[in-house]
């Protein structure tokens, strides 16, 4: 086998007894990495069936988000130990929620660029973007350093945000940015492939009363209407390009 995962309790006996059966019979090494991960921890002990206070992925999957899920896991190196705990789990929801945002506005961004308006990729956002991509391959390729290569992540949510600030920046520095973030999340998969999203009747109703609210600078009403379509679960965020929404 190439690869050998398991949990650090396994390594004596069970591993090494793997070894010895099949390196006597075949003369070969089992397994050309081995990979023991930590346990996972609920308050101060460890999950286990026989303490019977663990959880079931179908659970946890209920409240929260796959990336949000895979951030948790992903955020502790496998070979320390996991605690969970529902603050921890939020917590990492707020982080993806970020890292999601970024993105999204920088899809935004782009999609308001004329067509055919790319232009150059500035040499600073270029060579920016290629050292944060090599730091993030560099910490993957180094033992699976996910919460290193996480960071490499959230610098390119920084120079995403920054960019993002300048009215005067090319098209082509958010295509830019958009595929160094596919580069990188191709392997983590903390958010999914963004869509194109199609707003209800009600929710298109109420966004356009809500501009001409603003246009009439009738803000309580305009107050009103963002509460409203935040219980449909609609988030507005009102930019320099103009008003834009996003589901919760």
């Amino acid at each position: 086998m190439d690869i050998h995962g398991g949990g650090q309790d396994l390594q004596f006996p069970h591993h090494e007894c793997e070894c010895a059966q099949t390196e006597a019979l075949t003369g070969k090494p089992l397994s050309n990495y081995w990979m023991h991960n930590g346990f996972i921890n609920i308050g101060d002990e460890k999950m286990s069936k026989s303490l019977g206070n663990g959880w079931l992925v179908k659970d946890i999957r209920g409240q929260f988000k796959a990336g949000t899920i895979r951030y948790f896991m992903l955020s502790t190196h496998y070979r320390n130990p996991l605690n969970f705990s529902v603050d921890s789990m939020t917590s990492a929801e707020k982080s993806v929620e970020r890292i999601s945002l970024a993105e999204s506005n920088v899809k935004h961004r782009l999609e308001l660029a004329a067509e055919g308006a790319q232009g150059e990729v500035s040499l600073e956002i270029n060579d920016k973007l290629s050292a944060i991509v090599a730091n993030f391959h560099a910490r993957m390729q180094d033992d699976f350093n996910t919460p290193d290569a996480i960071t490499a992540m959230f610098d390119w949510v920084s120079l995403a945000n920054h960019t993002l600030a300048n009215n005067e920046a090319a098209p082509a520095d958010f295509a830019a940015l958009l595929q160094a973030f596919g580069e990188m999340n191709a392997v983590l998969r903390l958010t999914p492939e963004l869509e194109e999203e199609i707003a209800s009747e009600e929710v298109e109703r109420l966004i356009a009363e809500r501009v001409e609210a603003r246009k009439n600078k009738n803000w309580s009403r305009s107050d009103e209407i963002r509460d409203e379509l935040g219980r449909l679960g609609i988030l507005l965020e009102d930019t320099p390009q103009g008003m834009r929404w996003r589901r919760k």
